[in-house]
């Protein structure tokens, strides 16, 4: 049975990368959910570029950091804090490049979870991998429940 995608997102986000409310300064970047993990698409913009005329390597990390912790966020419906992360740039990414960014849980054992995202071309190569090491985040800074 086909389960449509379920937008993520929670009222008091304050998240550069996807928060309802990022303004000019910030993405925002929209996550769906689905059995498999979660995907978010998105057309690299000119301010994005780096000096080298790809895709700021500061956003490709942010961007698959994001992917991961929504990835737990939608499995295990708790917040996460960046334990550590690892990023292979496999292609440039250029100005104007529709891109898929996509991630899930690979593993959740005791306190720490390990995730995985990739971000892919509208042709289906795979640009980047990462994967990383994630921890839940204080009491404080769980969202309500929904």
């Amino acid at each position: 049975m086909f389960t449509p995608p379920k937008l993520l997102e929670w009222d008091a986000n304050v998240c550069y990368i996807c928060a309802k409310t990022s303004g000019p300064s910030g993405l925002p970047l929209y996550f769906w959910g689905t059995p498999q993990g979660v995907y978010a698409c998105w057309i690299v913009p000119d301010w994005a570029i780096g000096h080298q005329g790809t895709l700021h390597q500061a956003l490709v990390a942010s961007l698959v950091d994001d992917a991961m912790g929504h990835a737990i966020y939608h499995h295990a419906h708790i917040a996460t804090m960046t334990a550590e992360l690892t990023v292979q740039p496999c292609r440039p990414i250029l100005y104007g490049t529709p891109i898929t960014v996509q991630g899930w849980v690979d593993r959740h054992r005791s306190r720490l979870f390990l995730a995985q995202a990739q971000i892919v071309a509208a042709n289906g190569d795979i640009l980047v991998k990462a994967s990383g090491k994630f921890v839940p985040a204080p009491a404080s800074r769980q969202p309500s429940a929904d």
